[in-house]
């Protein structure tokens, strides 16, 4: 499925004050991007808004006998509760170049403490 580097966010793309509604951002995509990228969006949920994600690491992984794109999250989380709900969307960039996706079933995520 993979064949290439992928990079991920870094810490410093973590924290943000800004807050952006979620079809905002899928607009900054064309169809210039999809013809050669994908584009992987996760949702999480969480009962403190106060946790963040990261995603960090993408490999390719044996899961249930098969191969499949694998992404680990990572939770940070935070000494605040806010007693408020979070929800958070990652946005994973990949090259098509880089790997063959035939469906959404292809992609495992791992979202860990």
């Amino acid at each position: 499925l993979l064949d290439g580097e992928v990079t991920v966010p870094g810490e410093e793309d973590v924290f943000s004050d800004r807050t952006t509604r979620l079809s905002e951002l899928i607009s900054e995509y064309d169809d210039a991007f999809f013809e050669g990228h994908y584009l992987v969006l996760i949702r999480i949920d969480e009962e403190n808004s106060a946790v963040r994600h990261r995603i960090s690491g993408v490999e390719v992984r044996e899961v249930r006998g098969e191969a499949r794109l694998c992404v680990d999250v990572d939770r940070l989380e935070s000494q605040i509760n806010t007693e408020a709900a979070g929800y958070w969307y990652l946005f994973l960039e990949l090259e098509r170049s880089d790997l063959v996706l035939d469906s959404a079933r292809d992609i495992y995520v791992k979202i860990g403490d």
